[in-house]
């Protein structure tokens, strides 16, 4: 009785020091290297349009920002992610309608945020803008 006691207590005494680990493990959240403020310009040669961007990534990847359209006088609400490899999805919301963007964008030597992001029409692209966002 006294042995299957002490393999009971050796037992349990294992399973709570394999529970409590090391405290060494990496707790924190990883950083997106494209966190940050960024302010800047696009441009749609296509379609004749162009403007600025304020933009914030958050440190998951979350963006938000505002867009202003300075040749069609309109401005829009953005939001969307990035991930760490740079696809991007954006949705642009006008007070009328609201466009969805996809690409991939990078980080410059500079810091910049650059690249291509295209609209489709659920067939064909019908926008592709071209971005230059530096970081604050």
């Amino acid at each position: 009785m006294r042995r299957s006691g002490m393999l009971f207590f050796v037992l349990v005494l294992g399973c709570v020091l394999c529970a409590c680990g090391s405290g060494s493990g990496n707790n924190s959240a990883t950083v997106s290297r494209f966190a940050g403020t960024f302010d800047g310009t696009w441009v749609d040669i296509g379609n004749g349009q162009q403007g600025t961007l304020t933009t914030t990534v958050s440190n998951s990847g979350t963006i938000t920002g505002t867009l202003a359209n300075t040749t069609r006088g309109t401005n829009a609400v953005l939001s969307g992610t990035i991930s760490e490899a740079g696809a991007t999805s954006i949705t642009l919301a006008y007070p009328t309608t609201s466009n969805l963007y996809t690409g991939v964008l990078s980080l410059d030597a500079r810091s910049h945020i650059v690249g291509s992001i295209q609209t489709t029409n659920g067939v064909s692209v019908v926008g592709t803008s071209q971005l230059d966002l530096t970081k604050r």
